[in-house]
């Protein structure tokens, strides 16, 4: 298509690229998601960014797209492996932690810095 962008990811109005495993993108646009090996968008083609195996598992990309269920089951079981590393967090702290890690993926679009006061 046009000139070509290295990219782990990016968040567009309308659409978002997610690197994950493999060098693949997951394609986010109009509620449907896909994956890819690169991505066309407004004029541009997105090309994975070369990671090593070991640095993509280091990362934890997921290997391919699923349903989540709801935003509640994924705070839940991130509150779980937040509470598993044992930490001596209390209920809210693990929740307020488990909903902070859910903003990081969403960061870009968040009126200002993100932070955690526990």
């Amino acid at each position: 298509m046009g000139d070509k962008i290295i990219t782990a990811g990016i968040l567009f109005p309308d659409a978002a690229i997610d690197q994950i495993r493999g060098k693949q993108f997951a394609l986010w646009q109009g509620g449907q998601a896909r994956v890819e090996s690169v991505a066309d968008y407004g004029g541009y083609t997105y090309i994975p960014a070369g990671l090593s195996s070991s640095l993509e598992q280091a990362l934890c990309l997921p290997a391919g797209i699923e349903d989540f269920g709801s935003l509640e089951d994924l705070i839940g079981d991130l509150s779980k492996g937040v509470a598993s590393c044992d930490v001596g967090l209390d209920q809210g702290a693990t929740l307020l932690v488990a909903t902070g890690i859910a903003a990081t993926w969403v960061a870009d679009c968040a009126p200002g810095r993100l932070v955690i006061d526990l």
